[in-house]
């Protein structure tokens, strides 16, 4: 028993040793809460670095892409101009040999028989005109000679008279001296029976045909197309001052490749990707310049939403990193799938390319009193078949075609016979000797009628559209991917910025034990530390919850309906009541309110937004006055929310739209900076627009146009 401490003895102990560890804990945890304001310092310091590095190599990587898509469909402008040129120049040589033929054959009556040629080719405008050994036009179809015109001084002239060869020229631009206008020459020459040079065949050609190909939508609004001869002098451009747009020394440069893509600054200032091709015809070069603006908008569009996303997601900590690996490995397939799809375009329009190499029009001559045809060899190898394999039968071409097309087909051929239409043009589908379907651009023209009109004799051309058709399948498939992926991204961003706001509860939570644990023990500097993490805590929810009010924007809107303004302008003002009976605020609002065309409930968001700036952004000393007034204008109805509060700087009336764009210390007036931008979403979905006006000190008017209804709604 004498080992044994006394009951005393220990309990005196016992309590010695408690007494000393409540200091030396509460010495640790003051430690640690000073440790804390250092370490989110730390880490969010780490996390804006990391975000700033991630977003710069997504955006290097995406600019890449960008360039190498605008480069290649470029490219592609330039290939279909080039092709569509080459096709072009092989149709009006065409022509031009018929024409010489016919001329030289029987030159006497060739004026007479001239048009009835001419409708051979009739989609193509020209003028054609012959000219003897001494320069002397001798002929001349549409616009007829009225007096003696030389031509012996003309370039091309003297190459064919120097040059024993038959072969075609192609002139550069210059006055026609028949019909006054500005064009290009088309030239072949004549000759005499023992072989002499006896003059020259030629078609004049307005430069726009071969200058325009692509509409604007396709180049921008600063693209073109331009044509250039072997000299590198202009041949023909869609706009006149192609000239000062192009970099002429490179094109003129044989030593420069076949074909290739330049970013080239005009002489108007723009910037645009110029791609050219050099074609086999006299030497020709054609050009498709793209408007830069258009062809790096998505990635400017893209870089503004990696910023924004950026700025919003840097703040998390766990949430954030998470958030951004799952979207650097959703941008990694995303990219992986835009380029798989690109190396299909690219393949696809190879294919393309190579087909239109090959492909001619195929021709067809029908007599329409026997029913014989005389079927081409391009006609016959269009679809398969050899020379001696096709019968020369109307009944060869009609047994072809695909029987959900024949009745259509037939309609069109009946109203051309009887002259219901001047030209006979239809594209069908028409079977080929391996039993596959192409499809065909048919056109044709009655060249011959009996006297009571029954038409005699038919000529068409069969021209191969399939791959058109097929091109145009693709990119409906595209469209709807990326729709598909779109909704999907929106979807997520939803979700994402949703699941945020457990971690936040979570903190507000524990800093709540934290501080009732502590009690007492907590100091002045522990319990502003905990104050001020709350207030972040507290914060950080208001700005998930506005993203959260934003994203909704759009994606679960109801259909479109007629809303009439007064209640929707009502319940902004009603759940406002509080904040508008505390500023002592007067609201007047319109006494005949239109009605809207839309989604009430977001109109409702807009409009709650906007007084609430009114009565949150008043002038002290000042009881805020807000009158809401509206007038139509055409469809649109332009509503004006005007107040007397304390006005916006000049540089702030745009940048106030911007989504977490704040005037104002946190401390002076409370926001996220998120209102104003889901005004100006709503606004833009709802397809009007919204600005402000503003004198500092007096006031702000704060203008949105919306859609009336009854203006073109179903």
């Amino acid at each position: 028993m004498g080992g044994i401490l006394a009951p005393g003895a220990d309990m005196t102990g016992g309590q010695a040793a408690a007494g000393n560890a409540i200091p030396i804990l509460a010495g640790q945890l003051r430690r640690m809460q000073r440790q804390v304001p250092a370490l989110v310092v730390a880490l969010a310091v780490l996390l804006v670095a990391a975000g700033s590095y991630a977003a710069s190599q997504v955006l290097r990587h995406a600019h890449a892409l960008a360039v190498e898509t605008a480069e290649a469909r470029a490219g592609s402008l330039a290939r279909a101009y080039g092709e569509h040129v080459g096709q072009l120049v092989r149709r009006l040589d065409h022509a031009l040999l018929h024409l010489r033929d016919e001329y030289e054959h029987d030159r006497s009556s060739f004026p007479a028989r001239a048009p009835l040629h001419a409708r051979l080719h009739g989609d193509l405008a020209f003028q054609a005109v012959a000219a003897d050994a001494a320069g002397r036009l001798v002929f001349s179809y549409p616009v007829h000679l009225t007096g003696p015109v030389l031509v012996a001084d003309r370039a091309y002239f003297h190459a064919h008279r120097d040059d024993p060869e038959d072969r075609l020229r192609i002139s550069e631009p210059l006055t026609g001296r028949v019909s006054g206008q500005w064009t290009l020459q088309f030239s072949r020459p004549l000759r005499a029976p023992g072989g002499a040079f006896d003059g020259v065949m030629l078609l004049s050609v307005d430069p726009g045909t071969l200058a325009r190909f692509h509409d604007a939508s396709e180049l921008g609004p600063a693209g073109f197309e331009a044509l250039l001869g072997p000299e590198g002098m202009v041949r023909g451009g869609s706009r006149p001052d192609v000239a000062d747009l192009l970099p002429l020394a490179v094109l003129r440069d044989p030593g420069q490749p076949a074909h290739g893509v330049l970013r080239h600054r005009g002489g108007d200032g723009s910037e645009r990707l110029v791609a050219y091709r050099r074609l086999p015809q006299d030497g020709l070069v054609a050009v498709a310049a793209l408007d830069g603006a258009v062809a790096m908008a998505g990635f400017q569009s893209h870089r503004r939403s990696v910023m924004q996303t950026a700025l919003v997601v840097t703040p998390t900590v766990v949430v954030a990193l998470l958030l951004v690996a799952w979207l650097a490995q959703r941008q990694a397939r995303q990219q992986a799938r835009l380029a798989a799809a690109q190396r299909e375009l690219a393949r696809t329009e190879e294919r393309w390319r190579l087909a239109l190499d090959a492909v001619g029009d195929g021709v067809w001559d029908w007599d329409a009193t026997t029913g014989a045809v005389f079927y081409s060899a391009r006609w016959k190898a269009m679809l398969g078949h050899g020379e001696d394999e096709v019968s020369p039968r109307l009944e060869e071409w009609e047994t072809r075609i695909h029987p959900d097309d024949r009745a259509r087909t037939r309609e069109d051929v009946a109203r051309h016979l009887s002259g219901e239409t001047p030209v006979y043009a239809n594209e069908h589908r028409v079977r080929c000797k391996d039993g596959r379907y192409k499809w065909i651009l048919d056109r044709g023209v009655v060249v011959s009628r009996a006297a009571d009109g029954t038409p005699l004799r038919v000529v068409g051309t069969h021209t191969d559209i399939t791959g058109p058709h097929e091109s145009a399948a693709a990119l409906e498939r595209q469209r709807a991917e990326l729709q598909r992926s779109n909704e999907e991204l929106e979807a997520f961003a939803y979700v994402a910025s949703h699941d945020l706001r457990q971690p936040l509860r979570t903190i507000g939570a524990y800093l709540t034990l934290l501080e009732k644990d502590l009690g007492d023990r907590l100091d002045d500097d522990a319990r502003e530390c905990i104050v001020f993490a709350r207030d972040g805590a507290r914060r950080m929810d208001r700005l998930v919850v506005d993203l959260l009010e934003y994203s909704r924007v759009g994606r679960k809107a109801r259909p479109s309906a007629a809303e009439p303004a007064g209640p929707i302008l009502e319940a902004a003002l009603a759940g406002l009541e509080v904040a508008v009976a505390e500023a002592g605020a007067t609201v007047t609002l319109p006494p005949d309110p239109p009605t809207l065309w839309g989604d009430g409930d977001e109109l409702m968001r807009l409009f709650a937004n906007l007084l609430g700036n009114a009565v949150k952004y008043r002038a002290p000393g000042r009881a805020p006055v807000i009158r809401v007034t509206w007038a139509a204008e055409g469809g649109m109805a332009h509503f004006r929310v005007a107040d007397n509060g304390i006005g916006i700087p000049a540089d702030g009336l745009e940048r106030i739209f911007g989504i977490f764009q704040r005037l104002h210390a946190r401390d002076a007036y409370e926001g996220t900076g998120i209102g104003l931008a889901i005004c100006r979403k709503v606004a833009e979905r709802h397809g009007g627009r919204i600005w402000a006006e503003s004198v500092p000190g007096e006031g702000s008017t704060f203008h949105v146009l919306l859609p009336l209804a009854g203006k073109g709604q179903p």
